[in-house]
C-alpha cells in the first residue's frame, strides 16, 4: 500500500511571501504606498550629494548635542588658540574625527582634550583624512581672525 498523498510544506522563501502577501491584504494600500515609495528613492550618485548628506546629518547631530549641552562655540581674537589638535579614529576602523589633544594655560576657550572640533566659521569638517587635516590645520592657521570654532 501506497502512503497517502500529503501536500508538502512550503519552502521558507515561499512561506515569507505568503506571509507578505497576507500583510498587505490586511494592511491594504498604504503599506504598499511606503514601500513604492522607499524603492522610489533615488540613490546617492555623486560625491557632492553623499557630502550634502552627511553636513545635513552632522547639523542634526550637532543641535542634539547642542540641546543637551554637549557644544560650544567660540571666537578667537588672537593669533594663537591655545590648544593643539589631531586626527582620531574609534577603533580599528571607525571614523575619523578631530580632535582637542592638548590645551595650554592660556588658551581662552573652555576646551578639553578629548573634545571635538566639527566646525570652522560654520562650515562642517567632513571625514577629515591625513591629507585634509594637513590642508584643516593649515586654513587655521591661515585664517584671518576673528575664528569661530
Amino acid at each position: 500500500t501506497e502512503p497517502p498523498m500529503t501536500r508538502p510544506r512550503p519552502l521558507a522563501k515561499e512561506r515569507k511571501e505568503m506571509d507578505r502577501a497576507r500583510t498587505e491584504a490586511r494592511l491594504g494600500s498604504a503599506l504598499k504606498e511606503a514601500r513604492a515609495k522607499k524603492r522610489r528613492s533615488p540613490l546617492l550618485r555623486s560625491r557632492q550629494q553623499k557630502d550634502d548628506a552627511v553636513r545635513r546629518l552632522m547639523r542634526e547631530h550637532i543641535r542634539v548635542m547642542a540641546e543637551a549641552g554637549k557644544v560650544f562655540h567660540h571666537v578667537f581674537r588672537t593669533e594663537k588658540l591655545g590648544f593643539a589638535i589631531v586626527l582620531a579614529r574609534y577603533g580599528k576602523e571607525g571614523r575619523e574625527f578631530v580632535q582637542v589633544d592638548s590645551v595650554s594655560p592660556h588658551c581662552e576657550a573652555p576646551v578639553k582634550p578629548t573634545d571635538e572640533l566639527v566646525a570652522i566659521d560654520g562650515r562642517i569638517i567632513l571625514e577629515p583624512t591625513m591629507e585634509r587635516f594637513t590642508a584643516l590645520k593649515k586654513s587655521i592657521a591661515d585664517a584671518k581672525r576673528p575664528l569661530k570654532l
